[in-house]
């Protein structure tokens, strides 16, 4: 690796003083005169008939603008990322509690919070289907005219039953996982309004807004090349905003109205009507030789996706994909169904099915290491993926891949290697440590990068030379917090060299950005910064040829250095703030990369080239008389490429982590009959800061030469070991082996006497 200016340096991010001083303005900070307040009437039933709506009583209310249900719609009425089959205002059906059935424009949030409660629905229950092995069977109410299947996957490799027959050793266990929130702080909002030239422009929190555009579009039959979605920031999103939330709404109301329209769902409106992590249950059976060699692997997995597909189909694909974890299975039968539900709605989330997967195989692992007496980060060095292996549903892993370095510094790092120590300070038996005990985990995890074979995965960036020789960088990705700006800034002032504060970033805006594809999947970095590094070294070459011409010189004559373009051996030069100045026109250049795929066909999923992995030490203590986890210390070795921006990737490994413990030890959506019990984050319960442990990150940079100086990316790959990490902490600490999440307070105490009673 070179020496360079601004990569891998530990630059503060360039929108860090406008977010601290609270000059940044997010989606829900924005009013403008004349604007009025939209709410949504959501189903009073999880699965109803709708008989009629009336709406003439709320529209008599003073100060109402519009009550609008789905008569008022000229398009499609539907949307949804892989298959538009969620209304936007619904039509004769509800199926969910989040559905929506009218949409109200008023002066006040008040009164349109009032109109809501006379609007009347008649509605006619329909049978419940809440239980997703309920949704598979024949008989059961079909929740979409083809059927309760939003999706499936059969998969088989080598001969599983000989792999098992050759198995001197067997595990077999069932996993649950529960549905999670995303709970990011800033909830769905957006401002929408026709502005002077008769276009749709709508200020969004999203993560894609050149496909909001193309959802409102069809939903609402507009113009597309009349819709402007603008959405440089966004607080947070996790990938709860990559499905369209308050966009069509907004953009119905606005035109409807004729008036600037907000929208701002509370938390409670949030919870109900939003997407989550999926459900799944999955039965594993995993078996090895004595040597420690994984030989066969099978996996049932049912997913609830809730009464839309959303992106279930995608998120099962990738549950296929990383059921086996970062190892070398020659035996392989997988068998998967995603199925609508009327429990809420499940999307896209950070790990998108691999987190999942994980706890699954990670927790196997562990298993399989006890069996066979042996240290179970050595069972995981053995059979792990390297350069060059065909694994999983036949991926060539021909792309860097450092999982193989990140466990050989797990093995050397002081946690692992003090592991016993470590634990005799707290289980000695001591008066102070009566009811404690101490454990120590450990997972590993892998994550592809970017959407897969047979999805268009791209990223476009323009650069601009001002007349001053700053830049104006502009990307069509979004910031939801993770940095990603700062760090494709810092791809461009290192070609360029030019300070970050002389970049001026333009993101998430359909007007005056290239499409980038969507801010997900662990892509953004990798491929948006690919696209900045291409569009820089064009600028160089036209800031080479427009030098030249002055200079009187080749541009082969010519290099770059410090906002100068300057003959080499020679006192000649020319500043860019020079070279704009004699230009007629601004300097432009476009760089546009995309993500590598597999050459060859695949069966099933949405196979990946480019992959990240992670390995994770977690030590906890266990307070026995109450069931208290208390997670310390957290060690994360990613294995991401070549960092960037070391702050960026240690706030996403702590951010990860943190997440990947409310998977574990505290997060659930609660559900009954279809309702939702848990609806404030004063009864959805989320570590905070108190719990936060102490995280070491130190990665492992194996470059990958098709990215940004060697980069790949990390945003996923920080939180999916970690809940199998903690699940093999605890049994560590106290000899219960627990396979369903979260781990609360109360599993702890009951399995705890159960295992007293044995």
């Amino acid at each position: 690796m070179g020496t360079y200016k601004y990569i891998g340096k530990r630059i503060a991010r360039i929108d860090a003083r406008p977010k601290v001083d609270g000059s940044l303005k997010y989606p829900s900070d924005l009013y403008v005169e004349g604007m009025i307040w939209g709410r949504v009437l959501r189903a009073r039933y999880p699965h109803a008939l709708i008989k009629s709506i009336d709406t003439s009583e709320a529209e008599r209310l003073p100060g109402v603008v519009a009550v609008l249900t789905h008569k008022d719609i000229q398009g499609s009425n539907r949307f949804g990322i892989e298959r538009q089959d969620q209304p936007v205002l619904c039509e004769d059906r509800v199926r969910y509690v989040g559905d929506a059935v009218a949409l109200v424009g008023a002066e006040t949030k008040e009164i349109a919070e009032e109109t809501l409660s006379l609007i009347k629905v008649d509605y006619e229950q329909l049978p419940l289907v809440d239980d997703p092995r309920r949704a598979l069977e024949k008989d059961t109410i079909k929740l979409h005219e083809k059927g309760n299947i939003v999706h499936e996957l059969h998969f088989t490799r080598g001969d599983i039953q000989k792999g098992f027959s050759q198995a001197d050793v067997i595990v077999e266990n069932t996993y649950s996982m529960q549905m999670m929130d995303h709970a990011f702080l800033e909830t769905e909002a957006g401002l929408a309004y026709v502005d002077m030239d008769g276009v749709l422009t709508i200020h969004s929190c999203g993560q894609y807004a050149f496909r909001d555009v193309t959802q409102i579009a069809r939903a609402l039959d507009h113009p597309p090349e009349k819709i402007r979605m603008i959405e440089p920031y966004t607080g947070g999103a996790f990938g709860g905003k990559d499905e369209v939330t308050v966009q069509i709404l907004l953009a119905l109301l606005a035109l409807k109205t004729g008036r600037p329209s907000k929208i701002w769902f509370g938390r409670e409106e949030h919870f109900i009507s939003c997407t989550h992590r999926h459900p799944v249950e999955m039965r594993v059976k995993t078996g090895a030789t004595r040597g420690g060699k994984l030989i066969a692997h099978e996996v049932w997995a049912l997913q609830d996706g809730g009464a839309y597909a959303s992106l279930s189909g995608p998120v099962l694909c990738l549950v296929v994909e990383h059921c086996c974890g970062p190892y070398l299975i020659p035996n392989l039968k997988v068998d998967g169904w995603a199925v609508y539900t009327n429990n809420g709605m499940s999307g896209a989330f950070r790990g998108f099915g691999a987190t999942q997967a994980h706890v699954a195989m990670e927790s196997q692992m562990n298993i399989l290491a006890e069996k066979l007496g042996m240290d179970p980060l050595s069972l995981r060095a053995r059979n792990v993926i390297r350069r060059g292996d065909i694994f999983g549903i036949g991926q060539d892993m021909v792309m860097a891949f450092g999982v193989d370095k990140s466990l050989e510094k797990a093995m050397e790092h002081p946690l692992w290697k003090g592991r016993e120590r470590l634990k005799r300070e707290v289980n000695d038996g001591s008066v102070n440590n009566r009811w404690k005990r101490r454990g120590i985990g450990v997972a590993c995890s892998f994550q592809g990068s970017g959407l897969g074979k047979g999805l268009p995965d791209y990223a476009a960036t323009t650069l601009e030379l001002n007349t001053d020789g700053s830049i104006n960088l502009f990307q069509g990705t979004i910031e939801i917090g993770q940095g990603s700006y700062t760090g494709i800034a810092q791809v461009a002032a290192e070609i360029l060299d030019v300070p970050l504060d002389r970049i001026h970033f333009v993101g998430g805006d359909t007007k005056k950005t290239l499409d980038s594809g969507t801010t997900t999947a662990s892509r953004v970095m990798y491929a948006a910064g690919k696209a900045t590094l291409l569009a820089a070294r064009e600028m160089i070459r036209r800031l080479k040829e427009e030098a030249a011409k002055k200079l009187n010189v080749s541009p082969d004559m010519l290099v770059v250095e410090e906002e100068a373009i300057r003959v080499k051996g020679g006192k000649q030069s020319l500043t860019y703030h020079e070279v704009a100045g004699a230009l007629k026109e601004p300097l432009k250049a476009e760089g546009v990369f995309n993500i590598p795929l597999a050459d060859k066909e695949f069966s099933i999923g949405l196979p990946h080239l480019v992959f990240c992995s992670n390995t994770q030490i977690v030590l906890l203590d266990v307070d026995t008389l109450t069931g208290e986890v208390e997670v310390k210390k957290v060690v994360a070795i990613p294995d991401c490429g070549t960092v960037i921006n070391p702050l960026n990737v240690e706030g996403q490994s702590e951010g990860g982590i943190v997440m990947g413990m409310g998977y574990a030890l505290y997060e659930e959506n609660l559900l009954e009959k279809g309702y939702f019990k848990n609806t404030s984050l004063s009864t959805y319960i989320l570590p905070s800061s108190w719990e936060a442990p102490e995280v070491e990150t130190c990665p492992v940079e194996v470059p990958e030469e098709s990215g940004p100086f060697g980069a790949r990316s990390v945003a996923e790959v920080v939180t999916t070991p970690t809940a199998p990490a903690i699940l093999n902490a605890l049994y560590d600490a106290i000899g219960v082996r627990f396979t369903e999440l979260p781990v609360t307070p109360e599993k702890i105490i009951a399995a705890l006497a159960e295992k007293k009673q044995d």
